[in-house]
C-alpha cells in the first residue's frame, strides 16, 4: 500500500489529531479476544488482506456475498440430500448463522466506478477497486472538472472501459462460485455453525 492509500486521520502529522485519538482509544478498549471473527466478502476477493489479517486474529471466515450465500443455502434446504449441510445447520430458527444470515441486506456486487477517496477510510477502500481488482478508476481529492470529464469514458466507453466490465464480470462469476456448496464461502459457512 501506499501512504496515500491509508486513511486520512492516520496520515495526519498531527499527534493529537481528534480522529487518531478516537481511533487510538477505541482500539485499547477492545480487551476481549473472539473465538472467530466473519467477513462479508469471499476469500477469492480479499485473500492477502485475509491471509495477513489471520497471522494476527483467531479465525477469520470469509462468509460473502450474503445475498447469493443466502440463496445458495434456500435453494439447498429445499433439497432433500442437502440434509448435513449448512443448509440444514440454518433450519433452526435460533441458530446464530441463521440470525446473521437474515440480517440487514448488504451491497455485494463488484461494478465497475469512479471512486473519488476524499477523507478517513475513502483512500483505502480505493486500492483494492482500482488496484488489485481493476474495476474502477480513481480520481484525485481535489478533482477539476477537467479530470472527472476525462474519467467518466475511461469507466463507461470502450477500450479501458470493456477491461473494467469484463474484470467485473468475472469478479460476478468468482462471487457466485464461493457461494455455491463447496465454495469457499459456503465451506466457511458450514464450518463456523457447526462450530456453534
Amino acid at each position: 500500500m501506499r501512504l496515500k492509500d491509508f486513511p486520512s486521520f492516520i496520515r495526519t502529522t498531527d499527534p493529537d489529531d481528534a480522529m487518531l485519538t478516537l481511533t487510538l482509544h477505541s482500539t485499547e478498549c477492545q480487551c476481549s479476544v473472539p473465538s472467530a471473527v466473519v467477513f462479508h466478502t469471499f476469500e477469492e476477493l480479499e485473500s492477502q488482506v485475509i491471509s495477513a489479517m489471520s497471522d494476527i486474529l483467531p479465525p477469520i471466515y470469509a462468509m460473502g456475498p450474503l445475498p447469493l450465500l443466502r440463496e445458495a443455502c434456500a435453494s439447498a434446504s429445499n433439497d432433500h440430500a442437502a440434509s448435513t449441510s449448512a443448509a440444514s445447520s440454518l433450519s433452526k430458527e435460533d441458530h446464530a448463522c441463521q440470525v446473521w444470515l437474515h440480517g440487514k441486506r448488504p451491497n455485494s456486487v463488484v461494478f465497475t466506478m469512479l471512486c473519488w477517496p476524499f477523507g478517513a477510510d475513502q483512500q483505502t477502500n480505493t486500492r483494492m477497486p482500482c488496484t488489485e481488482w481493476r474495476v474502477s478508476v480513481e480520481i484525485s481529492e481535489d478533482p477539476g472538472r477537467e479530470e472527472v470529464e476525462a474519467a467518466i469514458p475511461q469507466v463507461m466507453g470502450r477500450g479501458r472501459g470493456q477491461e473494467l466490465r469484463g474484470s467485473a464480470a468475472e469478479w460476478k462469476d468468482k462471487a457466485a462460485l464461493a457461494a455455491r456448496p463447496g465454495g469457499s464461502a459456503w465451506v466457511n459457512l458450514e464450518t463456523r455453525c457447526l462450530l456453534l
